[in-house]
Parts: C-alpha cells; structure tokens; sequence
C-alpha cells in the first residue's frame, strides 16, 4: 500500500469526523423529537420503503411514526467503527453500538443496538445512505436481558435480537 500524502490524510480525517458526527447527532435529533435534523442527516434521495424516497417521506413515513410512538428517548452512541471505500472515496461503511434509554408510560426500558450504516459524500458534506438497526436486547431497567424471548423488532422494544447470534464470528464459538 502506498503511502497516504498530507492532502488524503487530511480527507480521512475530515471524513472520520463528519461520519462520527452524523452518529451523535441522529442520537441527539432522536432525544429532542426533531424531525427536520433528522432528515438532513441523510442522502436527498434516501430510499425510505414501500416505494417512497426522499427526506420528506422519511420524516414522514419513518421518524414520524417512530418519534410519535417514543415518549423520553436517550441514545448514546459508543463504539463507531468506520470504513471507508477505498475504490470509491465518496462512500463508506459503519457500525455504531449505542445504548439507548426509552420511556414506554410507567415503564423504562433499555436496549443494546448497533446500527450498520451506509454513507456518501455529498457536495463536500457525508451523509447516511441507510441505517439498519440491529438489536442485541430490549428489557425493561429491572429485568435481566438474559434468557428473554425474541423482541422480533420494530413489533416489540424489549427481548432479545438478532445480535451477536447472527454473525458468523460469534456462530462459529456458539458450537
């Protein structure tokens, strides 16, 4: 591998810091309810589902029904692994673990996710592309996360989820 000039190091460290800040500011978006961030933190022609696109339709289809759904949401975002395309330097990967803090009525619950993001460069600016949220588990503040029954996530916040079961690397100590 070739050594990096100043010039690209310089890009790589403006893409880490931008990426990282669109993690802590969708956290950020989320605990006040706002919907317009929200939207601005990804591509202009995100696909949102259902054949829909656009920021409109995501803060619509999407935040909309989540934000409405949520009373108190805490998400602090942790660990933020970040790679970027080396064939194309407009495009990256990530995952970020979060803790998040959620108030459902009387009840509290805590959750372990980790989302697997898409990013691209936009006019200077990194944006997401998508945002797959992951759960690892869902309990309320006073039960223990192990032994709970699948959370089959969005449908329910508490029980357990796909991770780490799902990858390969903890499938293959799992036996």
């Amino acid at each position: 591998m070739s050594e990096l000039t100043r010039e690209e190091r310089i890009e790589r460290l403006d893409a880490y810091s931008q990426i990282r800040d669109l993690a802590v500011r969708y956290a950020a978006a989320m605990a006040t309810k706002d919907r317009e961030t929200l939207g601005l933190l990804y591509v202009d022609d995100v696909r949102v589902g259902g054949g829909l696109t656009g920021r409109d339709a995501l803060r619509e289809a999407y935040f909309g029904a989540t934000l409405d759904r949520l009373e108190i949401s805490v998400l602090h975002a942790g660990t933020h692994v970040i790679d970027l395309d080396p064939e194309r330097p407009d495009r990256a990967r990530g995952s970020v673990y979060t803790i998040a803090q959620i108030q459902h009525g009387e009840r509290w619950i805590r959750q372990a996710i980790c989302y697997f993001d898409r990013y691209a460069k936009r006019d200077g600016q990194w944006l997401f592309i998508s945002r797959d949220h992951q759960l690892f588990y869902g309990a309320d503040f006073d039960q223990p996360p192990n032994d709970l029954p699948p959370a089959n996530w969005p449908a329910s916040d508490t029980g357990t989820g796909t991770l780490p079961f799902g990858w390969p690397t903890w499938a293959a100590h799992a036996s």
